[in-house]
């Protein structure tokens, strides 16, 4: 199953939360550029949809490490994952992203404070 939003300024959590309960099989999420996403939702995703492949949270400015932990310890079939200015990101979750993603061919890591080590 795939799922976008990109570039839906006015999406909340409140869209990205219904997405985790009603398609939790969700293969390729892209949500980059939703500003109004928050670790709310991130961490239901984490929770429910433990298929996701493409992860594109790039732009989402509400992100941080604590989701992308979540992300990375119950979703472990992950292939691609876009963190392109998500500016509440630091090496801590890289760290996590590198431990437990084993299938990661693309990594997207520019503009964030993650890459300034």
């Amino acid at each position: 199953t795939k799922f976008i939003l990109s570039g839906s300024h006015n999406i909340t959590h409140t869209s990205n939360y219904q997405a985790a309960n009603q398609f939790p099989h969700i293969s390729r999420l892209r949500i980059s550029g939703c500003h109004d996403i928050t670790d709310t939702s991130t961490l239901k995703l984490a929770e429910c949809c433990h298929d996701i492949k493409i992860l594109d949270l790039s732009d989402c400015l509400h992100i941080t490490e604590t989701s992308l932990i979540k992300l990375a310890e119950w979703c472990h079939h992950e292939e691609s994952l876009n963190m392109q200015d998500c500016v509440n990101i630091t090496d801590i979750s890289v760290i996590k992203v590198a431990e437990y993603y084993h299938n990661l061919t693309e990594l997207g890591l520019s503009q964030n404070t993650a890459t300034e080590a």
